[in-house]
């Protein structure tokens, strides 16, 4: 599905700051994976989720989507099919439109629909029913503003509208990072729920070893640009004592979270 494939990519190019993140970097996300990412500032998590995301380019090297290279499509352009949902909930959908408003737009990106046409009453009752399995209430809230929600309903909802958006890959960039323990917990198991149910294709970065180590098919750890785990069907196997000593061996900065 996607696919980074020789990657080279450097920050500051030609200056005495010059930070080589990526060299001959490649990267496999296959439909139906939940790959959870961990690894120090620095190590290459965030450019990992800029390059599929399409708001960096790689130096060199191929970003590619079912086959089809997509390393300079604009990051505009990729967002019909690929969602990230952000650290700071204030980021993710647009706060001036009710939740409806933004089912109908994200549901409208993979039929190149205006906003208009695009809410239809015949989507109501699905739109409804995808809400409903957050067991949030917001299904009866379709009217009410998204800035209105909570932080862990806005993270929530987001969910639903990487389904509706198009393929159904979607980045997590940190999603859980800014909420309160009890949000975060519960938008982490909602999250493992909905990529089941909707057959979401993810790629998640965290610094919370044990949302890394619980949840997903595979687990990456990245150091300096390189894997240190890429390690597949990870839960149950992987303890929390040895992947921290991964980290101390290769001077990963640990403290209450990796």
């Amino acid at each position: 599905m996607i696919e980074l494939r020789n990657i080279y990519k450097a920050f500051n190019k030609g200056t005495v700051d010059e930070i080589n993140i990526f060299e001959d970097f490649n990267f496999k996300l296959d439909e139906g994976d939940f790959v959870s990412v961990i690894g120090s500032n620095g190590s290459g998590k965030s450019t990992l989720l800029n390059l599929i995301s399409g708001s960096v380019y790689p130096d060199s090297g191929q970003v590619l989507k079912n086959g089809e290279d997509i390393s300079l499509l604009e990051e505009y352009k990729r967002s019909a099919s690929i969602m990230r949902i952000f650290q700071d909930p204030s980021l993710s959908g647009s706060p001036k439109l009710t939740i409806l408003e933004n089912l109908a737009l994200y549901d409208s990106k993979a039929r190149n629909f205006s906003l208009r046409p695009a809410i239809k009453k015949n989507r109501l009752d699905e739109y409804k029913e995808m809400l409903s399995r957050l067991g949030m209430g917001l299904e009866d809230r379709l009217h009410d503003k998204l800035a209105s929600l909570s932080g862990g309903q806005r993270q929530a909802l987001m969910l639903v509208l990487a389904k509706l958006s198009g393929d159904g890959v979607l980045l997590l960039d940190e999603h859980t990072a800014a909420l309160d323990p009890k949000a975060a917990e519960t938008v982490m198991g909602l999250t493992n729920q909905l990529i089941k149910e909707l057959k979401l294709s993810v790629v998640m970065v965290t610094h919370n070893l044990k949302h890394a180590l619980s949840y997903g098919n595979r687990l990456v750890m990245l150091h300096k640009g390189k894997y240190i785990y890429n390690t597949e069907n990870h839960v149950g196997k992987l303890k929390m004592d040895e992947v921290l000593n991964k980290f101390y061996e290769t001077s990963i900065e640990v403290g209450n979270s990796v």
